[in-house]
């Protein structure tokens, strides 16, 4: 991730997590974080269940948070 892109970020941060709640934030900056850009894209290739592990969380819990 680049500066501007983190920065981008971490300026939404706190109306993101009132949105999404501290669970869906966190996958959500997990996401972000393993995206890579593909063609001016940014592409995640992962599921729930990879991701879940990588934070703690169920696949289920994690899975609910991609909704």
């Amino acid at each position: 991730m680049n500066a501007e892109a983190e920065h981008e970020f971490f300026m939404r941060s706190s109306e993101l997590m009132g949105k999404v709640g501290p669970s869906g934030f966190m996958v959500l900056a997990y996401l972000f974080r393993v995206a890579e850009r593909v063609d001016g894209q940014l592409v995640v290739n992962t599921t729930c269940r990879s991701s879940g592990t990588a934070l703690g969380l169920s696949p289920t819990t994690a899975s609910r948070k991609f909704e």
